[in-house]
């Protein structure tokens, strides 16, 4: 939002304060004022408390009796005080739906001009009003803040009009056509006479001023004496009223009232008696006193001689405000969210007000949801009346009307807009018209002002709007501060005065120190805090006894907090019989991150003293505090063991470890939380059931394996033919005759054995498959699992029969010269015959 520079006037000693704001300061005021780059706004300070305590509780039955709980926003009446609202009890609505809250405590404190783009804060620690210290929270909350402008609101109450400057008009003999100035007539020739609602204005018929002081002594004698002057003492003003269509009379008419003579006399025919004579013009009239040549036509030559003074108005009115005390006018939107972690481990923010932010401020003070579960307030400091820059009891606004102006280049003062409004003292401006030198000076005053022929021209019209203007317009041009502009008290909003039906306001930027208050309320049920050494479990302790010279007891701590905590272990509460030694046997500190165990060893370097007894572990923080505590048994020469829910047993003197659950004061003492564990359904496993388990995840494994090793042999035979056959005649019984070649180069050759029965290639003479390709592919998927039985069936089909088959009978046969024998489908040569 745009704004205007404003300086606290110096002539107001009432109302002036000692400038908080340094050099540098005041600087970026004047930046802000020219809008230029250099304008920097105040950051806001936040001061935040954050307390962790308990909700109230609250009867159950009258929570199902109550109705639902709606939104609540309490509004704030723009004349209430601060004093009647604490009177009346007003509070911040907390939550009640709730087991644990977080109490958030926001102080800001702005200075300067109002930073309004969001601010964030981060509240992670608060106050526990259980440990009384400061503790971390588990899922943080951050606070985003946007602030409105602070403004100085002032109400207007309409007081009426002031012209912008009243002038005097002086007509003399030394005009043309001049006849002279009759003021003992309601109709003055010269300056007319001014209607209001069909009746004449009184003294708007000017005055005379007669070379001869007797004349004007009677002339000022002669106003007071008017039969219906009487009529008119209560009219302030020309008030303009809206609602009754612009009621001010038009002031152009008083000028064309006045009536002048057509009777003209060049000056050449004057008779001057003493034309040797000095001239002597009068001190407000203007015209020779010495010069006593008097017209033909002139009746009454004292007439003539005296010059008429007229008042004339400018076209351009101010409308006069009264100042209502200020109202601070503040508000503030509030998101909250919360940090929150999903089941994948993912870390998200929680958005509690449901993307819709609170907005509370000095209208709207106090809100709660509807499941109450958040509730925000606003509060603030009462700031003294000398805060502000205005005084109600002392100044007035003049707002020039420019709805009625005839022409608007002739009244600049009317082009600086809501920075160059005027801001005066109520002793300055007058709405009856009956004092000098004054705003809103009337016929009246002008008439009635004392020594009126004896002073100069002008007398009784200073001070006047336009005169204001101008000083301040001027020091404005030299940079330098001025008296009236309204700029000159306060930084400005682009639109200052608003009107509704029933108000109008001003709204000025609040630069003082101003200090406000956030009270908000959020359900924290599920929130945990991160309270360092302040929780462990004492898991498993054993106790080691089996050398008669020394006792070693190890024990497992887990850290059940959320944060990394210092701890050590003791023994403790001995029998009171055993050396004092006993009791007084601690561990070194150890740090144990947060859901992780340490093992403590502490050794006992001398014989039991009893054969058996109990004394207490006790695990301690770094300040010495007891975190829990759990009974253990020292027996000599045995083992005992302390695991879990279960008591202390030992093996020797127990005959074997049994499980003694503990009680569940017991159990809690000793670190565990909620209830102890109970066995729903008892489940034996035996020595069989581990073997089969065993041989199934072996039979498993073995088949996977061959069946990938089936699956490499499939692949590979796809591309070597060879590969692909090897042990195919086991598993099917191979070879045999077939109708064609599977391969498609030679599928339409007839087809061509070798003397084992194989289908040949009929031009190189190797093996061809014997199978389809897929058929071959399938089968070797499955080779390496059916091969081990084919083989192990052959061995017992040969063994039970005991034939000799034909193909384990060697066959020799010639091949170029040489002799070739074939024993156990396996090529053997061996030279036999060689022919010569």
């Amino acid at each position: 939002m745009k704004i205007l520079l404003a300086f606290l006037p110096l002539f107001m000693p009432l109302c002036s304060q000692p400038d908080p704001y340094s050099v540098e300061d005041e600087k970026n005021l004047q930046c802000c004022a020219r809008r230029a780059a250099c304008c920097k706004t105040y950051p806001t300070d936040f001061e935040i408390k954050a307390v962790l305590s308990k909700c109230s509780k609250v009867d159950k039955t009258a929570d199902k009796k109550r109705t639902p709980m709606t939104v609540v926003r309490t509004l704030r009446s723009p004349d209430s005080d601060d004093s009647e609202r604490k009177k009346a009890g007003e509070s911040t609505p907390g939550i009640a739906n709730c087991k644990r809250k977080l109490k958030l405590t926001v102080k800001m404190r702005n200075a300067g001009v109002t930073d309004t783009k969001s601010q964030y804060v981060l509240v992670d620690h608060v106050f526990d009003s259980v440990t009384q210290q400061k503790q971390k929270l588990f899922n943080p909350y951050v606070l985003k803040i946007t602030q409105e402008p602070v403004l100085a609101v002032y109400g207007l109450c309409y007081d009426g009009v002031v012209n912008a400057q009243a002038k005097e008009l002086v007509v003399n003999k030394n005009q043309a056509g001049y006849t002279g100035c009759r003021s003992d007539s309601p109709n003055n020739p010269v300056c007319g006479s001014v209607s209001y609602r069909s009746e004449t204005v009184p003294y708007s018929n000017g005055f005379c001023c007669s070379c001869n002081k007797d004349k004007d002594s009677v002339h000022f004698l002669n106003f007071s004496n008017l039969p219906y002057s009487y009529k008119f003492e209560k009219i302030p003003s020309y008030e303009k009223n809206y609602a009754e269509n612009h009621l001010t009379p038009s002031l152009k008419s008083m000028h064309n009232n006045s009536t002048y003579s057509n009777n003209e006399q060049s000056s050449e025919n004057r008779n001057i008696e003493n034309d040797t004579s000095q001239a002597r013009p009068h001190k407000r009239g203007g015209q020779n006193c010495n010069d006593k040549y008097t017209p033909a036509n002139i009746i009454n030559p004292d007439d003539y001689h005296s010059s008429s003074h007229c008042l004339q108005f400018s076209d351009l009115w101010y409308f006069v405000y009264r100042i209502r005390k200020p109202k601070v006018h503040h508000s503030v939107a509030v998101r909250i969210f919360e940090k929150y972690q999903t089941l994948e481990g993912v870390c998200k923010w929680r958005d509690l007000t449901k993307k819709t932010p609170v907005t509370v401020g000095t209208d709207f003070e106090n809100f709660a949801n509807e499941d109450s579960t958040l509730s925000v307030g606003y509060d603030r400091k009462p700031l003294p009346d000398n805060t502000f820059t205005l005084n109600y009891q002392l100044h007035k606004i003049l707002v020039p009307d420019v709805l009625n102006v005839d022409e608007v280049i002739p009244h600049p003062e009317i082009k600086g807009g809501p920075g160059e409004y005027l801001v005066v003292k109520s002793a300055q401006v007058q709405q009856n018209g009956k004092t000098c030198n004054v705003a809103g000076v009337g016929y009246e005053a002008f008439a009635k002002q004392a020594n009126r022929c004896s002073n100069p021209r002008g007398t009784c019209l200073k001070n006047q709007p336009i005169h204001m203007w101008e000083e301040d317009h001027d020091l404005d041009v030299e940079g330098k501060k001025g008296r009236y502009f309204l700029k000159f008290y306060g930084l400005l909003p682009d639109e200052p005065i608003s009107s509704d039906k029933e108000n109008r306001t001003l709204s000025m930027y609040l630069t003082n120190i101003y200090t406000s208050l956030l009270d908000i309320e959020i359900k924290s049920d599920d929130n945990p805090l991160l309270r360092a050494n302040s929780l462990a479990t004492i898991t498993e302790v054993y106790v080691e006894s089996t050398n008669s010279q020394k006792t070693s007891i190890i024990a497992k701590i887990f850290n059940s907090g959320l944060i990394s905590s210092v701890f050590y272990v003791g023994v403790t509460d001995c029998p009171l019989n055993l050396p004092a030694s006993f009791s007084h046997i601690y561990s070194k500190p150890a740090l144990i991150p947060p859901q992780h165990q340490h093992v403590y060893n502490l050794e006992i370097q001398c014989p039991l003293p009893l054969n058996g007894f109990v004394c207490s572990l006790q695990v301690l923080n770094v300040k010495q505090e007891l975190i829990a505590l759990r009974k253990i048994r020292l027996q000599r020469k045995d083992r005992c063991v302390c695991a879990w829910h279960c008591s202390c047993a030992c093996y020797s003197a127990d005959l074997g470890l049994k499980c003694k659950p503990l009680s569940l004061e017991a159990y809690h003492v000793a670190g565990f939380q909620g209830g102890e564990p109970a066995a729903l359904r008892v489940v034996e496993y035996t020595f069989w059931d581990d073997m089969i388990a065993m041989f199934l995840y072996a039979f498993v494994t073995v088949c996977l394996t061959l069946l990938v090793m089936g699956l490499v042999k499939g692949v590979a035979g796809i591309c070597v033919v060879p590969i692909g056959l090897w042990g195919l005649e086991v598993v099917l019984d191979l070879p045999k005759k077939i109708d064609r070649y599977y391969e498609r180069d030679i599928n339409r050759l007839a087809v061509v054995y070798d003397a084992n029965g194989w289908p040949v290639h009929p031009e190189t003479g190797d093996r061809v498959r014997n199978i389809p390709a897929h058929a071959e592919f399938c089968v070797n998927l499955i080779f390496f699992i059916v091969y081990p039985f084919c083989i192990v069936w052959h061995l017992v089909k040969k063994t039970c029969t005991g034939k000799v088959e034909r193909k384990d009978i060697d066959v020799c046969y010639c091949k170029q010269g040489a002799a070739v024998q074939r024993k156990n489908r396996s090529l053997q040569n061996s030279l036999i015959f060689k022919s010569k």
